[in-house]
C-alpha cells in the first residue's frame, strides 16, 4: 500500500508542481488538473485500502488472541512466535519513520527562495508524512505482534491471557 499512496501522491504533485511553477496554455492546465484529480481519486482509494488493512489486522488479532485464550497451556511452535518478524516489522517502520520525518523537517529547511518553489515543499512534505504514518502503523504492528507472541508463548505454569 505504501506504493500506491507515494504513486498517488506522485501523480497528485507532478500536477501540482506543473500548475504552480510553470505558465502554461489553458488546455494543458486542464490535462494537469485532471491528471492531478486523479491522483487525489487514487489516493483516496490507497487511504481506504490502508485503513481497511488495519482493520482487518486488528480483527485477526482478536480472533487470535480469542483462539488463544480457549487453551490455558501456552503454544510451544517457534514458528508461531516468529521474533524476528516482530524486529524485522519494527526495524522497518522504524526506517521509514526516520525518512519520512527526515523529509518533513529537511526539505522545508533546505529551502531558498527563487530556487525551491512552494510546490515542491508542499510535494515533499507529503511524501514524508506518508511514509511517517506507515512508519508509525509499522511499529504498532511491530509491537502488537510481538505482545502477542509473548501472551501465546508463556512460561508453562503461566495461563495465556496473564501476559499483556
Amino acid at each position: 500500500m505504501l506504493a500506491a499512496l507515494q504513486g498517488a501522491w506522485g501523480v497528485f504533485g507532478l500536477g501540482l508542481v506543473s500548475v504552480v511553477d510553470g505558465a502554461v496554455d489553458p488546455l494543458t492546465a486542464l490535462v494537469v488538473i485532471l491528471v492531478a484529480g486523479l491522483g487525489l481519486v487514487g489516493l483516496a482509494l490507497a487511504v481506504w485500502g490502508v485503513v481497511e488493512g488495519v482493520r482487518r489486522d486488528r480483527v485477526a488479532r482478536a480472533r487470535l488472541l480469542e483462539w488463544a485464550a480457549l487453551d490455558p497451556a501456552p503454544v510451544r511452535d517457534p514458528r508461531l512466535r516468529a521474533p524476528g518478524l516482530s524486529l524485522l516489522w519494527l526495524l522497518l517502520g522504524f526506517v521509514q519513520c526516520a525518512a519520512g520525518l527526515w523529509l518533513c523537517f529537511a526539505v522545508p529547511a533546505a529551502a531558498r527562495p527563487g530556487s525551491t518553489t512552494f510546490a515542491e515543499v508542499v510535494f515533499a512534505m507529503g511524501a514524508g508524512m506518508i511514509l511517517w504514518v506507515n512508519g508509525l502503523l509499522g511499529l504498532v504492528k511491530a509491537a502488537g505482534h510481538y505482545r502477542v507472541a509473548v501472551r501465546l508463548g508463556g512460561k508453562p505454569g503461566d495461563p495465556a491471557g496473564a501476559r499483556p
